[in-house]
């Protein structure tokens, strides 16, 4: 039964690891992006990371060239989403700050607001200090000396890119993917309706197939390598992981097992410090989890729930109507910065602002607050 649906097995990680000594381990290109996106310690953890399982003798670090491609086609878009989330939270301060201001004229000075106000000031003084100082931070990092993350990538997987697919492989595979696309066959089909191209060498890469050329990619170094591959991903789309399974989907295991010969697993960044914590020394801090969880949230939490909201009038709509339509309708719990995360979520799916990150392009802008869902589901 292994050799056919082993990757039906409910005990499929613990049988991953005892039965191989030796993995190829690989990442996403979100994964990479999402370096720019961290806080330092974060970024240095994981960085730490990505060094230790380079100098295991029995884990091969190792990049696809779709990823490669996609990490250096939108590192600046990273970037620039950190000044983006920044300036989400000086505006939200403002406005609190005038909220105060006017609230505290309320009444006049016989209810005694003026007095807080004047008692919060110096504590508003201390934050805008704060707000300052970090704003610099930025500045200084996107204006000063060499990127260190891209560097960073580039010392580590030096030698470590896999072989680009030419025109022809392309065109077989482009055929391939429209087929398994209509057919729901993972991965990559959630992205059927992407719109955009990436170019290498002269050659027009469609990035609806990016997540299925990666996979090909991965299957064919498994296969030379003959090694079970390792998948690190923050990807959390219905044609990667099975609710049913909570994992992996068993059709991926099962697929690369009978192309490559060879197991086949992916994971999120915790997920792969935690299984592999015996092979690799670095041990990412809760702190650390909690910041690449909350990424992660914004999109595969919060995404469904904007998705529905633009189809509830009818494709277009305004931030302020997709704010009222998840506030009176969903159940989950909301943080204080709730409206910052789904206004952070729009921007990193709508390919027209710098906050895009080189994924799902869903959402256009049509003017100031106002955007189109740019297909139905």
């Amino acid at each position: 039964m292994d050799k056919y649906f082993s990757g039906f097995r409910d005990d499929y990680v613990e049988h991953l690891i005892s039965s191989n000594e030796e993995f190829i381990i690989t990442f996403d290109a979100n994964i990479l992006l999402n370096l720019y996106r961290y806080e330092p310690k974060t970024r240095d953890a994981v960085i730490a990371l990505f060094k230790n399982i380079k100098k295991n003798s029995k884990l091969e670090l190792w990049l696809s060239h779709q990823v490669a491609l996609e990490f250096n086609e939108n590192r600046f878009s990273a970037k620039d989403n950190k000044k983006q989330g920044f300036d989400e939270v000086k505006k939200v301060f403002g406005t609190f700050n005038k909220q105060v201001k006017g609230l505290s004229k309320i009444g006049g000075k016989t209810t005694n607001l003026d007095k807080l106000r004047k008692s919060l000031s110096k504590h508003i003084k201390v934050i805008n200090e704060e707000l300052s100082k970090f704003e610099n931070e930025i500045v200084r990092d996107k204006t000063k000396g060499p990127d260190r993350v891209f560097n960073t990538i580039y010392q580590l997987f030096s030698g470590h890119v896999g072989e680009p697919f030419d025109v022809s492989e392309l065109e077989r595979l482009y055929c391939v993917g429209e087929e398994r696309y209509q057919n729901n066959v993972p991965p990559g089909y959630e992205d059927s309706k992407k719109t955009r191209f990436k170019n290498y060498a002269g050659i027009s890469i469609d990035s609806r197939f990016g997540d299925l050329i990666m996979w090909f990619q991965i299957i064919e170094h498994a296969k030379a390598a003959k090694k079970p591959v390792v998948l690190v991903i923050e990807d959390v789309k219905g044609d990667w992981l099975s609710k049913d399974f909570s994992r992996v989907r068993p059709e991926l295991i099962n697929e690369h097992y009978h192309k490559a010969g060879q197991c086949f697993y992916a994971v999120s960044l915790s997920q792969f410090d935690y299984i592999f914590k015996d092979l690799v020394s670095s041990k990412l801090t809760d702190k650390a989890k909690n910041e690449i969880a909350s990424l992660t949230e914004s999109d595969s939490k919060w995404l469904d729930d904007i998705i529905k909201a633009f189809e509830h009038y009818g494709g277009t709509c305004t931030l302020k109507d997709v704010y009222e339509f998840i506030k009176n309708n969903s159940e989950r719990d909301f943080p204080v910065t709730w409206e910052t995360i789904v206004r952070r979520t729009i921007y990193n799916h709508c390919s027209q602002l710098s906050a895009f990150l080189g994924g799902e392009d869903r959402f256009e802008k049509l003017s100031s607050g106002r955007y189109r869902l740019k297909y139905d589901l």
